[in-house]
């Protein structure tokens, strides 16, 4: 969070959907997941804190008043998951599940990128999980707004026109 707030990223916003992606396979390429280098699996939450840092003045270390989210998006599958992790974060989660500790989140990630890479699953899942998982961690951060229950319709509507449940990509549950 530091190098985001005061390092060569400062002031430059929310960092995007792919950072995370992209370092979680490099985790992967390395065998970071692995038991046997289970130590270097707190590097994790530097990608976190990447995230936080972007929406966090380097001044006074409270939210941008700019910045309405946690992430910017490139990926419409990390977009929507994204709303639908602050849907659960606000609709659906039990007080303690809206909290994570260090070790049951990168437990989560381990977990959800070990099965994504086991099942060769395409980008789009990747983004919608990772989307899914910035969404809940929003949260926090981001107080529900009116555009978020807008997005539930909309989600909602797309969903129930396709009515394919078997296409439906995971999402990263706590």
């Amino acid at each position: 969070m530091q190098w985001c707030m005061h390092g060569e990223q400062q002031e430059s916003g929310p960092i995007a959907d792919s950072y995370l992606v992209k370092n979680l396979k490099y985790f992967t390429a390395c065998s970071y997941f692995e038991r046997q280098h289970q130590h270097k699996l707190p590097r994790i939450g530097f990608y976190l804190g990447m995230y936080h840092g972007g929406v966090l003045s380097p001044t006074t270390g409270q939210l941008r008043p700019d910045v309405t989210t946690l992430a910017t998006f490139h990926s419409q599958d990390a977009a929507r998951a994204y709303s639908v992790g602050r849907k659960w974060f606000f609709t659906e989660a039990e007080e303690q599940e809206r909290r994570y500790t260090e070790g049951s989140l990168i437990a989560q990630l381990r977990e959800c990128t070990c099965e994504m890479v086991e099942y060769d699953e395409p980008d789009e899942i990747w983004f919608y999980t990772i989307g899914g998982l910035l969404g809940h961690l929003s949260g926090h951060l981001f107080p529900l707004t009116e555009l978020d229950r807008q997005m539930w319709a909309t989600i909602f509507h797309q969903y129930k026109r396709t009515n394919n449940k078997n296409t439906r990509p995971r999402r990263l549950h706590p």
